[in-house]
């Protein structure tokens, strides 16, 4: 793989491992499954890979955000994500996905940062024949400098709190408020 990221750069092109080089590289692909079991044996790192397009799939994915409305992306772009790492742990993505659907999560509500994820998530979810939950990506709040965004940390030290009440805090409810249940 080396080799072939030298060439691109030599090329001024940015190597990634996708469907146009993948049967160029030395992986179960392109190798025998009996090749393949044996390096496996010999406890050869290796990594678990997902084919974000083959010759015949659809181009193009469809990606509802409640937000922003469906963003299509072109999956022949893309590159083949690493789901299961050489260390033998899952990566975000694959945890993320798997995590939310036995949670049986509806509603993904999170930063625009992870919109470039969503063709994988989506496509993750339809490998493995789950429903795939409603996403909305929200715009970043940043720092006041305008530098980056917003972190817990960084509205603690400005002085405004990120949550709105303390974890120590005693939140009192309608019925401790003096409220009768049978009138509300």
């Amino acid at each position: 793989m080396d080799a072939h990221r030298k060439e691109h750069e030599k090329k001024g092109k940015t190597f990634i491992y996708n469907w146009h080089n993948r049967l160029k590289l030395k992986n179960s692909l392109s190798v025998s499954a009996k090749e393949t079991g044996e390096k496996i044996k010999s406890g050869a790192p290796y990594v678990v890979r997902f084919l974000m397009w083959n010759d015949g799939d659809d181009e193009v994915v469809r990606c509802p955000d409640i937000i922003r409305g469906n963003v299509d992306v072109d999956c022949k772009l893309l590159d083949d994500k690493i789901l299961y790492k050489s260390d033998g742990f899952p990566t975000y993505h694959f945890a993320n996905v798997v995590d939310d659907h036995l949670m049986k999560i509806s509603h993904v509500i999170r930063g625009e940062e992870w919109l470039p994820s969503l063709a994988l998530h989506i496509k993750l979810y339809d490998a493995f024949g789950w429903t795939t939950p409603s996403f909305a990506h929200l715009p970043l709040i940043l720092k006041p400098s305008g530098k980056g965004k917003l972190s817990k940390r960084d509205g603690d030290q400005l002085g405004f709190p990120v949550f709105p009440i303390q974890w120590g805090e005693e939140m009192k409810g309608y019925r401790e408020a003096g409220f009768c249940p049978r009138l509300l």
